[in-house]
């Protein structure tokens, strides 16, 4: 599985800002909504806010990666945001972060869930597919970036 085939492009939003981290994730969290697979919104809330206080998503470079495992959605989803300003996320590296993707996948198949969470961060430790994602002008773009990493095998 890789992450275009979970992501939907209402679930994207390009240049948007908030104001904290908490905010972010609200905004992640409404947007893996609009994918039609989440199924009970506090129940996958509850489980993305569960898992940031066992250990923060914030995965260095500038991007973050919350995700849980839930009762709330009926398949595995997820929701994008590139951020106009950065805003802190308690990373290890400390770097603000200005690229998020939210994951929520049901608790029935937890070695997919880490299988695409390892995908998504593999692809966005290389600076070049970060720089290409920042510097994408539309979501069709980011879909297209996506797609071709795909075809060519290139983790997500």
């Amino acid at each position: 599985m890789h992450l275009i085939d979970v992501l939907s492009k209402k679930s994207v939003k390009l240049n948007i800002s908030v104001g904290s981290k908490n905010d972010l994730l609200e905004e992640l969290l409404f947007l893996a909504s609009l994918g039609g697979k989440v199924r009970n919104f506090n129940l996958a809330k509850n489980s993305i806010y569960e898992r940031e206080n066992i250990m923060v998503t914030g995965i260095g470079r500038g991007v973050a990666l919350p995700h849980s495992k839930s009762d709330g959605v009926t398949s595995v989803t997820a929701s994008m945001v590139i951020l106009s300003n950065p805003v802190d996320y308690d990373s290890f590296d400390n770097i603000p972060i200005n690229i998020a993707i939210m994951i929520l996948s049901p608790n029935k198949n937890p070695e997919l869930h880490l299988s695409l969470i390892g995908r998504i961060a593999r692809f966005f430790q290389d600076d070049t597919n970060r720089k290409k994602i920042l510097r994408a002008k539309s979501i069709e773009e980011i879909f297209k970036l996506l797609e071709l990493s795909k075809l060519k095998n290139q983790l997500i």
